[in-house]
């Protein structure tokens, strides 16, 4: 059986391409263009939490959303669409996740790692109960 947290990653993933969002599965190398505004889904984090009769988790999601510096609005834009699944959580083939919406992490930066080049950098941590 797959690991609840493998099986979030994956939601959140095909909720990305459905909404037509360009995804990578990895931060894209030189000789890899990637279309901006893209979105890698990237590191989770899981705390377990052991009740008396099971074993329960809260996971943490982090979502990377780049795109060039003309472009904050869509990257805003889909960071936004991505932070609504917390308000109506995730359903899977063999989970349920209760999103935590108060633990929403969100921030926007200026990127100027690549020379010559000023890039949007979207970081959301989406957190969600494993129920």
């Amino acid at each position: 059986m797959i690991s609840p947290s493998l099986e979030l990653r994956d939601a959140i993933f095909k909720h990305c391409m459905v909404q037509g969002y360009s995804v990578c599965t990895h931060l894209p190398l030189k000789n890899e263009n990637a279309p901006y505004p893209f979105v890698v889904v990237g590191e989770q984090q899981t705390s377990n939490r052991p009740y008396k009769v099971m074993m329960g988790a809260t996971l943490y999601q982090t979502i990377h959303v780049w795109g060039s510096d003309k472009q904050i609005k869509q990257v805003d834009e889909i960071m936004h669409d991505l932070t609504r699944l917390t308000f109506k959580g995730i359903k899977t083939a063999n989970y349920k996740f209760a999103g935590r919406s108060n633990l929403v992490d969100n921030r926007i930066l200026e990127d100027d790692s690549v020379e010559g080049t000023v890039l949007i950098h979207g970081v959301l941590t989406l957190s969600f109960s494993l129920q």
